[in-house]
């Protein structure tokens, strides 16, 4: 799954996105444009999301609140 599509899935802006990965909205949307990839951290962190997202959505809504 791309970066976009990782946070289309998730419903999130790339500001939410960028704040809940830690990284600079930049960062974010060079990883959608192509300009760069992720590193491996990056791409784990996104992949948990995703999984945190579809098993545990409450846990991850109320993460998403307090970030």
């Amino acid at each position: 799954m791309t970066p976009v599509e990782t946070r289309q899935k998730l419903g999130l802006s790339q500001k939410e996105m960028a704040s809940a990965m830690g990284v600079h909205v930049m960062t974010l949307s060079k990883w959608e444009r192509g300009e760069r990839k992720p590193d491996n951290a990056a791409l784990k962190l996104m992949s948990l999301l995703v999984w945190l997202h579809d098993r545990y959505p409450r846990i991850y809504a109320q993460g998403l609140k307090e970030s």
